[in-house]
């Protein structure tokens, strides 16, 4: 799934010639804690925080946003996957992302500037996991440990559960950075996994929690 899929398109934005007071304005207004500043309505210069506009006194709010925004933030671009969003999001602890687009090679002045195409905020983000893990539908998530590493594990686990006649809503992979076990977490659109459960187990599978097994 890219940015351009998850990204909103019609960004609130705010012109680099306003000030520190009506950036504060809008961000409490519009219940938002970010805004992109753009010259000429759309190329990006810049970010401004609720937390930048926070500390600033009274009689210094006339001052131009310029003042206490950030220059030259951190962006994506529509083209990027959605994983590259949820990295930067998570290692720099933002709220949201300015979506740009990258101005043609030579160009000067304004024209050097990205263009703004949207944002992409962590809400964004979970949406779009709760909707490719399945989460908002009915069903039963199990966890298995698989023997090994190769693809040939995770077929025969897949195999396992469809056989028995449980239909699938989504699938993960995920490695215990401690002991390098690998674990699948099967989400069914069932609430009584016990025959899948059973198969697993015939196949040499091991379920974790919520259904533990002894072998």
């Amino acid at each position: 799934m890219l940015i351009s899929n998850r990204m909103t398109r019609n960004v609130m934005s705010i012109g680099e010639d306003k000030t520190i007071r009506e950036a504060a304005d809008i961000m409490a207004h519009r219940r938002i804690h970010q805004l992109p500043v753009v010259r000429k309505y759309d190329r990006l210069v810049g970010i401004i925080t609720d937390r930048d506009t926070r500390g600033v006194p009274e009689a210094d709010r006339g001052q131009p946003v310029t003042t206490v925004m950030t220059a030259n933030p951190i962006t994506v671009a529509p083209s990027e996957p959605l994983e590259e969003a949820l990295l930067l999001l998570h290692h720099h602890r933002f709220g949201s992302l300015p979506v740009v687009t990258t101005p043609p090679a030579g160009g000067v002045g304004d024209d050097a500037l990205p263009r703004l195409v949207g944002i992409i905020s962590h809400t964004d983000i979970l949406a779009a996991v709760i909707e490719m893990l399945g989460v908002d539908q009915p069903g039963t998530r199990l966890e298995i440990d698989l023997p090994e590493a190769t693809a040939g594990a995770i077929g025969g686990a897949v195999d396992a559960v469809a056989g028995a006649g449980a239909r699938i809503i989504s699938l993960v992979v995920s490695t215990n950075a401690a002991t390098r076990q690998l674990r699948l977490y099967v989400r069914l659109s069932t609430i009584n996994p016990r025959p899948a459960v059973e198969a697993l187990i015939a196949g040499g599978y091991r379920i974790a929690e919520p259904y533990p097994v002894s072998r």
